[in-house]
């Protein structure tokens, strides 16, 4: 997966670029938000930089406005509640750091997500801010929805975690109240 060119909220949702190489013709994918994962990565004890986790949830929220159709795979998992699943599963770790280290974790998302937006996205940031919770508003309204949600969880970040619907539920509701809520009125 690649960032896109340009960090414009009205790019397509997915953008594929052919590679051709010596090997044959590859796909390259895009996510219109995915430049988000670029902000102020942190670095490993290994040197490495990767993405922050608020960064990771917040371009998931923005390209899941809403619980789409879409599949994954042949499976009947609907990509939408796999990235907003995943939303809520880092927070659910982030959460579980704060409690373990004593430090304020989940009320940084806020003001770190507000500068990211302000960064990548300039003018539109305050538009993008206030809509960024409407996909898990609309995943806590489906208990089908929310419970697929937990189960693609549980196969993947949250494997060997002991996090059943109510655990789940509570991280959600955390996360609006001390993340998107604070975001949606920081501008």
């Amino acid at each position: 997966m690649s960032a896109p060119d340009g960090d414009q909220p009205g790019r397509p949702a997915k953008d594929m670029r052919r590679l051709t190489t010596k090997h044959g013709h590859f796909g390259l994918c895009s996510f219109g938000f995915l430049g988000l994962a670029e902000w102020q990565p942190m670095e490993t004890r290994f040197g490495l930089k990767i993405a922050r986790p608020e960064m990771m949830a917040l371009a998931n929220l923005l390209h899941h406005p809403f619980i789409g159709e879409e599949r994954i795979g042949e499976s009947e998992d609907k990509r939408s509640n796999k990235d907003l699943g995943r939303v809520i599963a880092l927070a659910h770790l982030a959460f579980m750091r704060q409690v373990r280290l004593g430090n304020e974790e989940l009320f940084d998302w806020p003001d770190r997500m507000t500068t990211a937006l302000r960064v990548k996205f300039g003018d539109a940031a305050p538009d993008l801010a206030a809509r960024a919770g409407e996909g898990i508003q609309a995943l806590l309204r489906s208990r089908t929805d929310l419970v697929q949600a937990l189960a693609i969880t549980q196969r993947s970040l949250l494997a060997g975690q002991a996090v059943d619907l109510d655990g789940f539920l509570a991280t959600a509701r955390r996360l609006e109240s001390w993340v998107l809520k604070p975001l949606a009125t920081a501008f």
